[in-house]
C-alpha cells in the first residue's frame, strides 16, 4: 500500500512538474543587426569609418523575447545589443574596442562578463524544491532541482554565446549583447549614454557617445 501511495505521488509530481519548475526559451543566438536598423540608436563617424548601432533591452516584451525574463531590470541586469561595423577606411586603421561604459545618473557603469550576468538572473531551486519536498513526499524535489539546474545551464550558455567581445574590430564587425548591472530602482534611460572608447593602430583615441532614452519596464 505504501509503495502504491509513493508511486501515485511520483506520478502527480511529474504531472505538475511544469507548474513548479523553471523554464528558459528565449530567441537564441546573436540577433542580426537588421533587426535594429530602424529602432536602434545609430552613430556614424564617416571620417573614421565607424558605424555603431545600439539597442537596450529595457521593455518587458524585449526582455521576454531575448532572455525569457520580464524582470531583468529588477534583477539588476540591463543587456544592450550593439553592432560596431567598419568601412574600408576603418579596416585600414585597425580599430579596436578598448572599453564601453554606460553613463547614467552622473556615474559610469562598466560592462560585466556573462558569468556575472548569469548570477543575477539564474533560477532559484530552493523555493521550488521546498514545494516539491512537501508536495511530492521527497520524490518531486530532486526532479525539480535537476530540472532547474539544467535550465540554469541553458541560461549561462545562452548569455555566453550572446555576449559582444571587446578587442580588434574585424571586417565582419563586432556584434552581440553588453551586460550592465544597474540598480533595480532605475526607472529610465533618459539622459543616459553609451560611451565607446576606440583606438586605432597608431594609438589615436576615438570616443563615440550614443544617447539612450525611454522608461525601463522590464521589472
Amino acid at each position: 500500500m505504501k509503495k502504491i501511495v509513493l508511486i501515485g505521488l511520483l506520478v502527480v509530481a511529474i504531472m505538475f512538474l511544469g507548474i513548479g519548475c523553471a523554464s528558459y526559451n528565449p530567441r537564441t543566438g546573436i540577433p542580426d543587426v537588421k533587426t535594429f536598423q530602424e529602432t536602434g540608436i545609430k552613430a556614424v563617424n564617416a571620417e573614421a569609418g565607424i558605424t555603431i548601432i545600439a539597442y537596450p533591452i529595457q521593455t518587458k516584451e524585449d526582455a521576454d523575447m531575448y532572455f525569457d525574463n520580464t524582470s531583468l531590470a529588477k534583477d539588476g541586469l540591463l543587456p544592450v545589443y550593439v553592432n560596431v561595423s567598419v568601412s574600408d577606411i576603418g579596416i585600414n586603421k585597425n580599430y579596436r574596442v578598448d572599453s564601453i561604459l554606460l553613463r547614467v545618473e552622473n556615474r559610469n557603469i562598466s560592462t560585466i562578463p556573462a558569468d556575472e550576468a548569469y548570477k543575477l538572473i539564474k533560477k532559484s531551486w530552493f523555493g521550488k524544491s521546498s514545494f516539491w519536498w512537501f508536495f511530492g513526499a521527497y520524490i518531486g524535489a530532486p526532479i525539480s532541482a535537476i530540472h532547474t539546474n539544467s535550465v540554469n545551464n541553458k541560461i549561462k550558455e545562452d548569455l555566453e554565446k550572446k555576449v559582444a567581445k571587446e578587442g580588434e574590430i574585424k571586417k565582419e564587425g563586432v556584434s552581440g549583447f553588453l551586460y550592465f548591472r544597474i540598480p533595480d530602482d532605475l526607472k529610465s534611460l533618459d539622459d543616459s549614454f553609451l560611451v565607446f572608447a576606440l583606438a586605432d593602430k597608431d594609438s589615436k583615441n576615438l570616443t563615440v557617445k550614443l544617447p539612450l532614452k525611454g522608461a525601463i519596464t522590464a521589472k
